[in-house]
């Protein structure tokens, strides 16, 4: 056989060299497997950014909360706080009144009163003062 050009079909009209062929066909199997390559790596990238998108929105979501949590606490206890000096502030007064009543001289009828405070009763039982337990149990 004589050394030359080789075609790809003997039978056509327009006869195409089969090295040429298979360069096209070849080069068409790269392209589409380039193309299918970079098509899988920006679907990758595209899932790895939507994640990183949402891993960012659920830590600004928890600072969110964690800044909530923290206001309600420092609330919670400033109004336990103010319930405390209210407390104390009653008992202060309370004090005071039995103290003015013993230095008065006052009968131990007007020393078995009872005062109301803001929070609730507090019991006076035979020249005594007793704070309700619920008082300083209550939460």
């Amino acid at each position: 056989m004589k050394r030359g050009v080789r075609f790809a079909e003997d039978g056509k009209e327009d006869q195409v060299p089969l090295a040429y062929v298979q360069r096209i066909k070849k080069q068409r199997e790269e392209k589409a497997q380039f193309l299918r390559e970079e098509r899988e790596r920006r679907e990758w990238e595209e899932e790895r950014e939507r994640q990183e998108r949402e891993r960012m929105e659920r830590d600004r979501e928890r600072r969110e909360w964690e800044r909530e949590r923290k206001a309600w606490e420092m609330e919670k206890k400033a109004m336990e706080e103010e319930r405390k000096a209210r407390l104390y502030a009653e008992e202060v007064a309370a004090a005071r009144l039995r103290r003015e009543n013993a230095c008065a001289g006052g009968s131990s009828a007007s020393n078995a009163a009872v005062a109301k405070t803001s929070l609730g009763a507090v019991n006076v039982h035979h020249g005594s003062w007793y704070v309700l337990w619920e008082l300083t149990t209550a939460k």
